[in-house]
């Protein structure tokens, strides 16, 4: 009787067990689900310096995770301009919160927006989204030693080289960034993010939710082999620039031909390039994917010109027949 008792508590121990874990092992089985931004999104700071075409458009997939990307929000600090999206739908349970995000301006270790989730059972949580913890500001440091996040699920999964930051020696980047969700097994309705009074305001070009263990993707989007830390002498040798040149788009351009219209030291704005370097007046055509140019390299922190990703003071671009 005793043996026959405890197989019957092992049994229903089983069936506990097995009841309290299939909803946690059915949240893990599902996959990263993008969520839709398109009907937020408008002018952006990427506009503003004439670098839209340089995010990366469509379902893409970033530090291994998928975003769908239509272009950027641009949310103010301050309450000066939109401070807000709300209703951004979402209809399922979820671990994890990933955006792909930076803010407009820097600051301290300071709360940049609130993110809010509203549950199915009109219920809601908090999260917030903290500078220099979670994200940083969408131009970063390009020859200089990189500014990193404190929270090792956030890391920078994307840049790109245009002229406006590298007038400060600077490029355009955003960040991935992983939030848990502390209600996992409710049903979110939908998600809403607000600017804080911090003046850090908020660039948010991708949002998906999934499982913490979601096995990564593979990144459809190269990363730029970043010249950390540059701290090589300047001797004056012969070194070469190598770049893409895209349309609007974001579609590469072949036949062109790019030459080099003058070159600047860095925060010396692209007005005042110079034309006296031996690099003015090189020139090459390019295919469809790179363009090659040699230069002399003496120049502090080789600042010779090397904007090749679209038409500026630094690359005139002549589309061939």
């Amino acid at each position: 009787m005793y043996v026959r008792a405890v197989m019957r508590t092992s049994s229903w121990h089983r069936l506990f067990l097995a009841a309290v874990l299939a909803p946690a092992l059915a949240l893990r089985a599902q996959s990263v689900e993008t969520l839709d931004l398109k009907p937020f999104v408008g002018l952006s700071p990427f506009d503003t310096i004439g670098a839209a075409h340089l995010p990366p458009r469509g379902r893409q997939v970033l530090d291994g995770v998928p975003f769908q990307i239509d272009g950027v929000v641009a949310l103010d600090g301050g309450g000066k301009g939109r401070t807000n999206v709300s209703n951004i739908l979402v209809g399922r349970a979820f671990e994890r919160l990933h955006l792909l995000a930076a803010t407009r301006n820097g600051g301290n270790y300071t709360v940049a927006a609130t993110i809010r989730l509203a549950y199915a059972d009109q219920s809601g949580a908090s999260l917030e989204l903290r500078f220099g913890r979670h994200l940083r500001k969408w131009f970063g440091p390009w020859h200089k030693k990189r500014d990193t996040v404190t929270d090792t699920n956030c890391v920078e999964a994307w840049e790109a080289l245009a002229s406006d930051p590298a007038e400060s020696d600077d490029v355009l980047r955003l960040f991935h960034v992983a939030l848990t969700n502390p209600f996992p097994d409710k049903t979110v309705t939908s998600i809403s993010v607000e600017t804080s009074k911090a003046r850090l305001g908020l660039l948010l070009a991708g949002m998906s939710v999934g499982p913490a263990g979601a096995a990564p993707l593979r990144d459809t989007v190269a990363r730029l082999r970043r010249p950390i830390p540059d701290v090589a002498p300047r001797t004056g040798a012969p070194a070469v620039g190598r770049g893409v040149v895209k349309t609007e788009a974001g579609e590469p351009v072949g036949g062109a031909l790019v030459k080099v219209m003058g070159a600047r030291d860095f925060k010396v704005n692209g007005d005042d390039a110079g034309v006296d370097d031996p690099s003015v007046g090189k020139q090459t055509y390019v295919g469809v994917r790179r363009a090659f140019l040699k230069f002399l390299d003496n120049r502090p922190v080789g600042a010779v010109a090397r904007a090749a990703q679209e038409n500026s003071t630094f690359g005139q671009f002549h589309q061939m027949a």
